[in-house]
């Protein structure tokens, strides 16, 4: 059920709570104007953007997503993520202990920039905002802001582990937590109490976007929110005790993330936006309050609410929607991937009589589709390894990729294998041993396979999937060699795991032995048939 038909309600509401009638935001111009301004101090301001909440993620955030005639250069954008991995490195992945808001933010900034959060410094930041407990040890804000940073990602997917070890989706634990903490007020506090805080508020409201128009309860704490904020609004349009432009722009943010008009929140003429810019110093930085001297924290906040609007008037995309199906539709598929048909062949490979009846099944239909061949003397050989060229070539193929005129950085491959090698590197599936280096003729471990098993996944199905470090240890701890395998390949480990996308499991997983060309076959026909294929 939608409440669509609730918004004439609201919008009544909210004017009752307004001293006057509805009135257009500032115009687009104005908006423009402004944060160009502002793009060009903070450009200035923050020469070398690293991991923090000032001079970091913000300042990556608001001028990665406006577009602006001032753009930093690439570089600007690689040092971040280059510095961002080196503070992951030297804190062996841990951003802080108690705020793991700090993982969200790193999180949107390197989706932003186009940087996988799987995969920096050694570490996928999707497994710390995966744990419920770590996330909601600082409040509601934990929960809110990890559900903005799924926002950001390809169709994002989080687990989690209950005590007795049940997996269970994370994010929907988050979006439950969100509604049972609205106040009755309609607002939400740090606190958990009244009264509602304007700014986090905003955040709650921005966190549910996505599942706005898909949940008669959502679309009900969405409605009683934006009346809340209505009652907060001051009589100048600004929000916060004091007034200040950060509680400003998350409305501002919140109102844009909805598809909501500025207007719809009034006072005495003046809209959230128009407050503001109240708040903008003449040198394109903003104040904390009125009158104050330039504050980043209010600068970079300001410019991201502004790059929203823009955004929102410019018919794109809103400011943290960065991946392909995060807005509650229909899960998409990569276009990318082309699943081989199946030929009407005869399959004889006269050394697959011990095989069991699924697994004569998944080397014959392989073999059909043109993804596996056999041997020069006609055998299949089901229990010989494969070199990582080798593995490639079957996954370029089961996958259908096309690596025409695609380059990579290694220099010893050879010409047999670099179409197969290319498409998967320049997709990320697979990756070099060194930087120029990809040692084709080396032999595929179990856990490496399941790496590029889990990558190839979650890029066919555009899917971003993050399990928590206690879901992976619940998921590979129901084998008696877990101890064996990589942390590094944990995350992906788990994924196939669960999904049974790994050959040859039964009650060990023996991570660093070599992959047979059974077990890859068995592995690549279940991704073939699995829920990640379309």
């Amino acid at each position: 059920m939608k409440l669509r038909s609730h918004h004439a309600l609201l919008l009544a509401l909210i004017v009752a709570f307004s001293s006057t009638a509805v009135v257009p935001a500032a115009e687009p111009s104005d908006v423009k104007a402004a944060a160009e301004k502002t793009a060009s101090y903070v450009l200035k301001a923050v020469p070398e953007p690293t991991v923090g909440s000032i001079g970091g993620e913000w300042a990556v955030l608001a001028l990665s997503r406006g577009g602006w005639d001032t753009a930093p250069s690439q570089s600007w954008y690689d040092g971040y993520l280059q510095r961002a991995a080196a503070a992951l490195r030297e804190n062996g992945g841990v951003l802080s202990t108690t705020k793991y808001t700090e993982y969200s933010r790193v999180v949107l900034a390197l989706a932003a920039i186009g940087a996988d959060a799987r995969s920096v410094g050694g570490c996928d930041l999707l497994t710390p905002i995966s744990d419920r407990s770590a996330v909601t040890r600082q409040g509601i804000n934990g929960a809110v802001w990890a559900l903005i940073a799924a926002q950001a990602l390809d169709q994002c997917a989080l687990y989690d582990a209950d005590a007795d070890g049940t997996v269970v989706p994370a994010l929907d634990w988050y979006q439950e937590e969100v509604l049972a903490a609205q106040l009755p007020s309609g607002g939400w506090s740090l606190a958990g109490r009244e009264p509602a805080d304007a700014d986090l508020t905003a955040m709650a409201l921005t966190a549910l976007s996505p599942s706005q128009g898909s949940e008669a309860r959502v679309d009900s704490a969405i409605e009683a929110g934006l009346k809340c904020l209505a009652g907060l609004q001051q009589e100048d349009g600004s929000f916060g005790t004091p007034a200040n432009a950060e509680s400003c722009a998350q409305v501002v943010m919140a109102l844009s993330a909805l598809g909501k008009e500025q207007s719809l929140l009034t006072r005495s003429g003046k809209t959230p936006v128009d407050a503001l810019l109240r708040f903008a110093r003449g040198d394109g930085s903003f104040a904390h309050t009125a009158g104050g001297g330039a504050d980043q924290m209010a600068t970079e906040q300001a410019l991201c609410a502004l790059s929203g609007l823009m955004r929102q008037n410019a018919g794109l995309s809103s400011f943290y929607h960065m991946g392909v199906g995060g807005d509650g539709g229909p899960l998409q598929f990569n276009p990318a991937v082309h699943l081989p048909a199946e030929a009407n062949l005869l399959v004889s490979y006269p050394d697959l009589d011990s095989l069991t009846k699924t697994q004569r099944e998944a080397v014959e239909v392989l073999t059909r589709r043109g993804v596996f061949t056999g041997r020069g003397d006609g055998s299949f050989a089901p229990g010989d390894s494969m070199t990582r060229a080798e593995f490639c070539a079957v996954l370029c193929r089961a996958l259908g990729l096309d690596g025409n005129g695609e380059k990579t950085p290694f220099t010893e491959l050879p010409a047999w294998c670099a179409p197969y090698v290319a498409p998967l590197y320049n997709c990320g599936i697979v990756k070099g041993t060194s930087l120029t280096a990809f040692t084709p003729n080396g032999t595929i471990t179990r856990q490496e396979a399941a790496v590029m098993i889990a990558r190839a996944a979650q890029f066919a199905s555009m899917r971003a999937v993050g399990f928590s470090s206690s879901c992976q240890r619940s998921i590979l701890g129901r084998y008696q060699d877990s101890g064996r395998c990589g942390q590094w390949a944990a995350p992906s480990l788990a994924l196939c795991l669960q999904n049974g996308l790994l050959g040859g499991v039964e009650r060990e997983i023996r991570p660093g032995d070599p992959i047979t060309r059974l077990e890859i076959a068995e592995s690549v026909y279940a991704l073939l048939k699995s829920p990640f294929v379309q």
